[in-house]
């Protein structure tokens, strides 16, 4: 029961209790008191235990699967704001005046006063769903103590970057990446972008770069006729422009540095752009950052495009570009905390109201390399590599100013076909609801199950699922009536 007491204000004196102290925030909750159903909380327990279970590794993480499957059970609409590549930091959200703010806004906007500590600490008191927003977000037990802090430093090491600020980044990311598993393993479209993926790196990346287009074109048409994957009424239909689910498969596998240094160069020699265009921000909104020689041959690739518009109304955009920059830190190529106006992970619109702060802060990302270039270049010893790289991030960041300021919008047309795609945001739900409410008092409830099946109501991975918590359910009436 001790691993319960994160649930009780006083059993979990986290890393928000930093951003409180510094903000002045009064805020308390015992959820002990909360009230649910029997069958719900077994339905809870049941997952839990199986998941601790299956998953040794999350042993030393139970809290952080105790909070995600608390929130799929008991708040399932903040569950399915949840996504693969996207920190909860990012989507929990508090609601102001109808605005919505991540906690890093409420940060800047307390730090900047335009955002009285009274006002917040009423809004959390007495509102409940930014009650409950800051509740998971103290439950998931992030630290966001250094973010929005400038760090001014003159000739920085070119892999040095704050101690305490890497094991913070780090831990933070660790989190997101439990979390993204627990959601994985709880949602059969996620399955299946694994199973994806190891056919793709199996049957495509591992062969020669002359064959792969054609057996990608293959694996299609294998996807699209065979039983390969676990759901097929759950998967997205595969097609030729179908790069952005072949990026999330990437999130949620096993990867090597070689296996995304391969998917790099694949999606731009299959995509062959010739010029920027929104779907390429789209797709590499799910592009894992943090491997060195991929984001190195992204930003090359990048560099060969010629720009026609500019995407400042696209709040991907922007996205993109503040991983562009973090990924310098996150690369061990230099601290990028003292950029703030890309580096602020609240309003996407940033670059809508503030372009000019923008191309000011990247003007001064690009002479601070410079700096470094220099440094490195007057050595007895050779730092070519480095310099190399250095040198593909300044010519990468001098075309984003060149795309930010282009006179000409870019305008996105609808296509004329699209991609049919299940929404791996249970477009089932209802149905599961009903089946659930129907489990405890239904002498029929197995046929009920299989007239949802026959109608494509559920899934069959929807099927297993709640045959497991009918089996729970019935186990306890029998143990009620001997």
């Amino acid at each position: 029961l001790k691993d319960f007491d994160l649930f009780k204000n006083y059993g979990h004196k986290n890393n928000m209790f930093t951003f409180e102290a510094k903000h002045k925030i009064a805020f308390e909750y015992d959820l002990s008191e909360e009230l649910y159903s029997i069958r719900k909380v077994e339905t809870f327990l049941f997952e839990l235990n199986h998941t601790l279970k299956e998953n040794t590794n999350f042993a030393a993480y139970k809290s952080i699967v105790i909070c995600v499957l608390y929130i799929k059970h008991f708040h399932p609409l903040v569950y399915e704001t949840f996504d693969i590549g996207r920190s909860p930091l990012e989507t929990i959200k508090f609601t102001i005046d109808k605005d919505e703010y991540t906690i890093f806004d409420i940060d800047h906007r307390l730090n900047q006063k335009s955002l009285l500590v009274a006002t917040f600490n009423d809004l959390i008191a007495t509102d409940g769903s930014n009650k409950m927003s800051y509740l998971f977000l103290k439950l998931f037990d992030y630290d966001i103590s250094h973010y929005g802090k400038p760090v001014i430093k003159e000739e920085i090491d070119i892999n040095e970057e704050e101690s305490g600020h890497i094991i913070i980044r780090d831990n933070n990311e660790h989190k997101d990446h439990i979390i993204w598993n627990l959601i994985a393993s709880g949602k059969s479209s996620y399955s299946d972008y694994q199973i994806y993926a190891q056919h793709f790196m199996s049957d495509v990346l591992s062969l020669d770069i002359n064959l792969q287009i054609e057996a990608y074109g293959k694996l299609i048409t294998r996807m699209s006729s065979e039983d390969i994957l676990q759901d097929n009424t759950t998967i997205y239909r595969v097609a030729v422009d179908s790069f952005i689910e072949i990026f999330k498969t990437f999130m949620v596998s096993e990867t090597t540095d070689d296996d995304y240094l391969k998917w790099i160069n694949f999606y731009f020699m299959k995509s062959d752009y010739k010029t920027y265009d929104l779907v390429i921000f789209q797709i590499l909104d799910y592009f894992e950052f943090d491997s060195k020689r991929a984001y190195i041959q992204m930003l090359t690739h990048l560099t060969n495009l010629e720009v026609n518009n500019n995407f400042n109304q696209y709040n991907v955009y922007m996205r993109f570009l503040r991983k562009c920059v973090s990924a310098l830190s996150g690369c061990g190529y230099m601290d990028t905390v003292e950029y703030y106006s890309i580096n602020h992970q609240g309003h996407d619109e940033t670059l809508r109201t503030e372009q000019q702060h923008i191309i000011n802060d990247i003007n001064k990302l690009i002479a601070d390399i410079r700096k470094r270039v220099d440094v490195l270049s007057n050595n007895r010893v050779s730092f070519a590599d480095i310099v190399s790289d250095f040198n593909i991030v300044i010519e990468f960041f001098e075309k984003m100013i060149q795309v930010i300021s282009h006179s000409v919008p870019y305008q996105y047309s609808e296509p004329t076909t699209r991609v049919q795609h299940i929404s791996s945001q249970s477009a089932n739900r209802d149905e599961m609801v009903r089946l659930r409410d129907l489990m405890s008092h239904s002498d029929d409830f197995e046929n009920e199950l299989r007239q949802s099946l026959d109608k494509n109501a559920i899934t069959k991975n929807n099927l297993v699922e709640l045959l497991k918590e009918f089996d729970i359910t019935r186990n306890g009436k029998n143990k009620e009536t001997e």
